[in-house]
């Protein structure tokens, strides 16, 4: 069976460093996400996406094969897979990952794998198809009001089958909140055991704010007490102490020392060249940038067949104002293969 991780990461390298050097002027899009469904079957009250019942919609399969086209003939090799819940597109799912896999693409997929744990053929297939990451997106070990993301044992057990049966890569992506801190220890302690990286993610009201429904209560999960933040504040120096000798948190330094600060209210910009080098396509197919996602929604839209050329003076105000929001880390990952693409191969 065919692994693209290293492979892909290799021509992902190579293919940025060519097309770096040889024309500035084109743009080029490093990394890609594609929004598959805005769909879910959980209802985490901290998401925005459980805010906004009315925006439940799924792209079309011959769209997202237009896209893949689009970006490997641009010169993208590296994609993620996002909803909602991507899984909940079945046997479509597997389609898009097997097409993608043919063209060589390093496949990043996140789920929350609910799907996954009741059919194990279902995650098998999603394996065999080429995916190169499956990015477990899991909140805490023991039951928290309003955090339904709990860790499956058994999933997590059939995940490290996959991994030795695949070569795939294994993450857990957590979300940081005041109600899961306790948590986050012990999913660290799991990644250890089982060697797999974990990288943490701030919870954030503005992402909220104009499409809250008056059923989330930002006091669950807001840093809004000296207690809580304190609580915060040794979870991030215990996760940079681990990090000197443990590869596993994947967070840069930069992007954990961030996360109290920006608890704190203090915005803190850093150099994100992610919003220039990253492309986020819609359930409808338009194309936008990731600070145009946290700043003003959905801009850039283009035909696809075209060029996508960004207005550097746009972007360069958009990034200032969202990287001191931003706790990220695949736009801080995104920001170092830039800066430094053989690091992928690693």
């Amino acid at each position: 069976m065919k692994k693209c991780g290293k492979k892909s990461n290799l021509g992902y390298a190579l293919n940025y460093l060519i097309r770096k050097y040889i024309n500035q002027k084109k743009f080029l899009p490093i990394w890609a996400t594609i929004t598959l469904t805005t769909r879910c079957n959980l209802s985490c009250d901290y998401c925005y996406f459980s805010q906004d019942k009315n925006a439940a919609q799924d792209i079309d399969i011959v769209l997202v094969k237009e896209i893949v086209n689009w970006l490997h003939k641009n010169g993208c090799r590296g994609i993620a897979l996002f909803g909602g819940e991507p899984t909940l597109l079945g046997d479509k799912l597997i389609d898009i990952v097997q097409f993608a896999a043919g063209k060589g693409m390093y496949i990043y997929f996140s789920t929350n794998g609910l799907l996954l744990a009741r059919d194990q053929n279902f995650l098998e297939d999603i394996c065999k198809g080429g995916v190169s990451v499956i990015a477990y997106a899991v909140d805490c070990v023991d039951p928290i009001y309003g955090m339904p993301k709990k860790l499956d044992y058994q999933l997590l057990k059939n995940l490290i089958i996959m991994r030795k049966k695949y070569g795939i890569r294994l993450q857990f992506n957590t979300i940081i909140t005041k109600s899961n801190v306790q948590e986050i220890y012990k999913l660290v302690e799991i990644g250890k055991i089982n060697k797999i990286p974990i990288t943490s993610r701030l919870f954030s009201t503005h992402l909220l704010d104009h499409i809250t429904n008056g059923n989330y209560d930002p006091q669950l999960f807001t840093f809004n007490t000296e207690k809580s933040l304190v609580e915060l504040d040794k979870l991030i120096a215990n996760l940079i102490e681990l990090k000197k000798s443990n590869p596993l948190i994947t967070d840069s330094r930069e992007s954990l020392m961030r996360i109290p600060k920006i608890a704190r209210g203090i915005e803190v910009p850093f150099d994100c060249p992610a919003g220039k080098y990253t492309l986020n396509f819609n359930t409808q197919g338009n194309i936008y940038s990731c600070v145009d996602e946290m700043i003003k929604g959905h801009c850039f839209h283009q035909d696809l067949k075209e060029d996508q050329i960004f207005d550097e003076n746009v972007l360069k105000q958009t990034i200032k104002k969202c990287s001191a929001l931003c706790t990220a880390c695949a736009e801080l990952q995104t920001s170092q293969g830039v800066k430094h693409p053989l690091k992928f191969l690693f």
